[in-house]
């Protein structure tokens, strides 16, 4: 599995949580529209919008290293798993992406077991009977 760079799983986090995006953006147009409308000093309304941003950003970075470390230990997990998919829907989010990726690799994993299970069923068959026509 390759490792996905920064940017990748920067676009993965934000179509992840853009809802949040969205709602911190409509809410940053209403309290502009009412500070505007209420003649709110620009000084004040600034020093407030620059606190409330650089405390999202810190934020954001905290949950954005958190949801890399998540991915990151759930592809730990993919070497020791083995599965395949069919069928799925594209993955929406991240963690539905690795998710199939795990079920995939689960499915290959089974399908090779049961191929290896029947050779060594017929193999061991095949054992039998030859050691039961060297008896009679």
């Amino acid at each position: 599995m390759k490792k996905e760079r920064i940017g990748e799983l920067l676009r993965w986090y934000m179509r992840e949580h853009k809802r949040w995006i969205w709602l911190v953006i409509l809410l940053g147009v209403i309290y502009g529209s009412v500070f505007y409308l209420y003649n709110v000093p620009v000084e004040a309304a600034a020093y407030g919008t620059v606190l409330s941003v650089t405390f999202l950003l810190v934020m954001n970075v905290l949950w954005f290293w958190k949801f890399c470390r998540k991915h990151q230990k759930r592809m730990e997990l993919i070497p020791g798993i083995e599965y395949a998919y069919r069928d799925m829907p594209k993955a929406d989010t991240l963690t539905e992406k690795d998710y199939q990726q795990m079920v995939m690799d689960l499915m290959n994993t089974l399908r090779n077991w049961r191929i290896r299970s029947r050779r060594a069923k017929s193999i061991i068959q095949s054992g039998y009977i030859r050691l039961r026509h060297r008896s009679l």
